[in-house]
């Protein structure tokens, strides 16, 4: 049977667009419970930390999910230049297709993990070397896309190449 996709094509260009959305889904998920206990402003999106913050309406579960939603969010943002700029790198050196795609899929899961983990599973202490543990994989990931990259930079320049 044919595989439905062939992994000797190269979709890392597209783990770009998914990682955003994937960083974007936990502030998204926050702002939707947060409009329905109305604490979120969209005429003034600034205050919705503060806004949690102050909150009477909600406990502190929920409060601290909320605040949380925001962080991974946050953390995504934070780490998502070095992602792209990894993927970037790795293709413009010509890092083979299928180690470019597993990488940046692997990425991806890591992210989508750290995002359950952070948001959903940090109300029990216990958990929070394992969303560190999924994090630094994330780091991992892209760190050794670039590390290709260079190699690959290098063996095409002692070739004689570009």
């Amino acid at each position: 049977m044919a595989s439905l996709v062939d992994l000797s094509k190269n979709y890392s260009l597209f783990s770009i667009p998914v990682a955003v959305v994937l960083g974007l889904l936990p502030s998204f998920y926050g702002k939707g419970v947060a409009v329905r206990k109305r604490l979120y402003d969209n005429g003034n999106p600034r205050g919705y930390q503060d806004n949690v913050k102050n909150a009477q309406n909600i406990d502190n579960i929920t409060k601290n999910r909320l605040l949380r939603c925001e962080a991974a969010s946050t953390n995504a943002q934070e780490t998502l230049p070095l992602f792209m700029g990894s993927v970037l790198a790795a293709n413009m050196a010509g890092v083979p297709a299928p180690t470019v795609n597993g990488f940046a899929a692997a990425y991806l899961a890591s992210r989508a993990v750290y995002n359950f983990v952070y948001v959903f599973l940090q109300d029990d202490p216990r958990f929070a070397d394992l969303r560190s543990y999924v994090w630094i994989t994330g780091v991992g990931l892209w760190m050794t896309l670039f590390v290709k990259a260079g190699l690959r930079s290098l063996e095409a320049n002692s070739a004689g190449g570009p």
